[in-house]
This record gives structure tokens, C-alpha cells and sequence, in this order.
């Protein structure tokens, strides 16, 4: 952890010899590291929409074999083999951000700690709490749950407790952290926009054909 918060540092860093503004450097570090982790961010999206179409498939085989777990298993990887979905990758991938938003973490309030003048566009305070950007992340996050779930009532609590528990974090920290959220947020919805696009035109995630 401490090899990837030094080098996020160090990064940030230049970022801010080159921009001379703490706001532009941060979006700037959160652009550079989302398009570093494309690749990585359209294999989770490509792994999701798997996910979501073989749902239904799960839910059947679970209920029709719940009193036998060894036919379930059998039953389940027959589906994953059908639509080469990794239940494991898909772990991996949920897991992977994790050690990269904690060193992020330590990053911004060690910047935090350095200097007590840290502004944004010379005008937003990082080092107080802004109600603005918090009210707009709590906006935009709201908006990416719904883009996720297509606007499913299944999860729908779940995704209103994760909002709530968000809101209830990003109020604890000054703007700078805010601001990182909300700017990594907008980009995700890009991706996934842009993986939604691609997928469409060049079918990534084909559904197999039912065998007569």
C-alpha cells in the first residue's frame, strides 16, 4: 500500500507543478488513473451485464435444486460455462479499487496536512466541508445507481442504503475528498456509457441461443 500511495504522491505532485491549482490537479490525477484502468473497468461492466442476464437462470436452478446442493453446483456451472461467466473474476474485479482508494485516501489528507491553503479554481475551499459538492455527489451518485440497475426494483433499498451511507461519509471530510468522489463518479458514468454504446454496436456480451 505504501509503494502505490508514494508513487500517487509523487504524481499528484507534478500534476500540481503543471497546473498550479489543487482542484485541476486532483480531476487531472482522477482522469489519468480512470483511463489507466479502462481495460480493467470495461472487463467489471462486461462481467456485470453477464451477470444480470444469467440472474433469472441462478434464481431458477437455486429454487429448483435447493434440497440438492451438489445438482446446484453442477446445474450452476453448466451456466457459467454457457456464458463463460467467472464468478471469481468478478470478485477479483469488485475487490481490486479497494488498496487504490485507501492510498488515495492517505494521499489527499496527507496534501491536506502539508498545506492549509488549498483551493480550487482559487474559489472552493478543499479544506472545509462545501454543501454544494456534497449535495451534487449525492445527485450524481443517485443518478449512476439508477443507470446501473436500469431502474429495477430489485436492490432498489440496497442501492437507498448505500446512498444514505454515502452521504453520511463524504459529510465527514473536507471538499477535496468530495470533489475526488464526484469527479471519479462522473467519469464511471462515462464508461459505462461508452462500454453500453460499444457493446451495442459490436455485441461484447452476446447472449447464447436457446437449444432446441
Amino acid at each position: 500500500m505504501g509503494f502505490i500511495e508514494n508513487n500517487f504522491y509523487g504524481f499528484f505532485k507534478f500534476l500540481l507543478d503543471l497546473t498550479k491549482d489543487y482542484g485541476l490537479a486532483l480531476l487531472s490525477f482522477v482522469f489519468i488513473l480512470r483511463l489507466a484502468m479502462l481495460p480493467l473497468s470495461f472487463l467489471n461492466f462486461r462481467e456485470e451485464i453477464k451477470l444480470k442476464k444469467i440472474r433469472p437462470k441462478i434464481k431458477e436452478i437455486m429454487e429448483k435444486y435447493k434440497s440438492d446442493p451438489l445438482k446446484q453446483i453442477e446445474e450452476l456451472n453448466k451456466i457459467y460455462e454457457e456464458f463463460k461467466y467467472n464468478p471469481i473474476l468478478t470478485l477479483f474485479l469488485q475487490f481490486l479499487p479497494l488498496p487504490i482508494l485507501i492510498s488515495i485516501f492517505f494521499v489527499l489528507k496527507k496534501i491536506i496536512q502539508e498545506d492549509k491553503k488549498i483551493f480550487f479554481l482559487g474559489i472552493i475551499d478543499l479544506t472545509s466541508k462545501n454543501i454544494f459538492l456534497i449535495i451534487l455527489t449525492i445527485l450524481i451518485q443517485a443518478i449512476y445507481f439508477l443507470i446501473q440497475t436500469k431502474g429495477e426494483k430489485e436492490g432498489l433499498k440496497m442501492q437507498i442504503f448505500f446512498l444514505f451511507l454515502i452521504f453520511l461519509i463524504i459529510i465527514q471530510f473536507p471538499a477535496i475528498f468530495t470533489l475526488y468522489w464526484l469527479s471519479n463518479l462522473i467519469l464511471m458514468i462515462i464508461e459505462r456509457k461508452l462500454f453500453e454504446i460499444y457493446n451495442i454496436k459490436f455485441s461484447v456480451v452476446s447472449v447464447p441461443k436457446n437449444k432446441s
